[in-house]
């Protein structure tokens, strides 16, 4: 079982140790993806990402799912970009 040190889980090392795990922007826009919805984000990950050793495809899901999320947020009302 992980203990939280860095490099037990991926998304320890994004959010709570900050190191760089997919490259400077998929991990900016991972974040930025627990940012806007936090409930969402293991189940995305775990779906969309973990299965996957490619960065460039890792990349290109995260700006797709930013993307959605911020869209999603713009029309209800939560996020002016």
């Amino acid at each position: 079982m992980p203990n939280g040190r860095p490099g037990d889980h991926p998304l320890t090392d994004l959010f709570g140790h900050h190191q760089e795990v997919y490259g400077t922007e998929a991990d900016d826009l991972i974040r930025k993806i627990g940012d806007l919805c936090p409930a969402e984000l293991d189940e995305w990950w775990h779906r969309e990402i973990a299965p996957l050793g490619d960065r460039d495809e890792i990349l290109n899901r995260a700006r797709l799912r930013h993307a959605e999320l911020l869209r999603r947020a713009q029309e209800s009302g939560e996020v002016r970009e």
